[in-house]
């Protein structure tokens, strides 16, 4: 977890103090889903506070009271933060901003959230399998259940993005939908009109499979576009190759270099005299 101090944006009015981002994961993940987003945004300046959970024996209810405890647990009273979300994590984010904070919230992005449930959850209900695979908080995702629909829509700038590619190899709820729901667009695992709000900033479709989206390259820069000024950029596919390719190899670059510096870190810190 990163905790870099960024530069508030300012609109002219008397802004709190902005105390970064609030990173939550999707679940069935951890926080390392979310780990190369977190390292772009902290490049970007942003603070980011990357919250880990599982939901293998803990209901929606109590994910949500646990994420609320985490944010109390930050010194973030009185200032703005941002939040962004990866599929059941944008749930709770709705969940915790259903309650008064002691922050201001500034924008959310939400990556592939079911805002209105996932189908492929009702048509498999009765078997149990989707409980059994990812614990009790699932069987709060179909789109009849009324623990999340209940949540109000956060009074904050919302940006959505959902993805348009039905199917990966490593994403077990791609096959299933393949066959259940060959008809409907969705990502592999959420149907992209799930994904809508009805008051949203912004709204983005990418082709991008559900699993892995918050480590995609095109997803992070639209992300860092939006906390940045509350739109995506919907002129990005018009960038020529070559600049998408340098973009992706200094991106590379750069994780690289997190990576050697985070392993001398920790060889410093198992040598003699070094930290602890």
């Amino acid at each position: 977890m990163s905790e870099r101090s960024s530069p508030a944006e300012s609109d002219g009015r008397d802004m709190p103090r902005h105390s970064g981002v609030v990173l939550v994961h999707g679940l069935g993940r951890t926080f390392r889903s979310m780990q190369r987003l977190e390292r772009r945004l902290n490049r970007e300046g942003f603070a980011t506070h990357n919250f880990d959970y599982s939901a293998r024996s803990r209901a929606f209810t109590d994910l949500v009271a646990d994420f609320q405890s985490y944010l109390e647990s930050l010194p973030i009273g009185g200032t703005r933060i941002d939040f962004v979300g990866h599929s059941l994590g944008g749930l709770l984010i709705r969940g915790v901003l259903a309650q008064p904070q002691e922050f201001e919230v500034g924008r959310i992005v939400m990556m592939a959230t079911p805002n209105q449930g996932v189908g492929i959850i009702d048509r498999l209900a009765r078997t149990g399998v989707p409980e059994l695979l990812f614990g009790p908080s699932v069987k709060d995702l179909g789109t009849t259940a009324s623990t999340f629909r209940s949540l109000a829509v956060p009074q904050a700038e919302i940006g959505i993005i959902a993805g348009t590619q039905p199917f990966h190899l490593l994403n077990p709820a791609s096959w299933l939908n393949s066959v259940l729901q060959a008809e409907i667009l969705h990502d592999g695992t959420v149907e992209v009109a799930s994904t809508r709000l009805p008051v949203m900033a912004d709204y983005l479709e990418l082709p991008i499979s559900h699993t892995f989206m918050p480590m995609d390259l095109r997803v992070i820069d639209q992300v860092v576009a939006f906390l940045r000024t509350g739109q995506f950029d919907h002129d990005a596919d018009s960038r020529s190759q070559s600049e998408r390719f340098l973009a992706a190899w200094g991106e590379l670059l750069d994780t690289l270099k997190d990576g050697l510096s985070d392993s001398a870190a920790a060889r410093k810190s198992r040598s003699p005299g070094g930290e602890t």
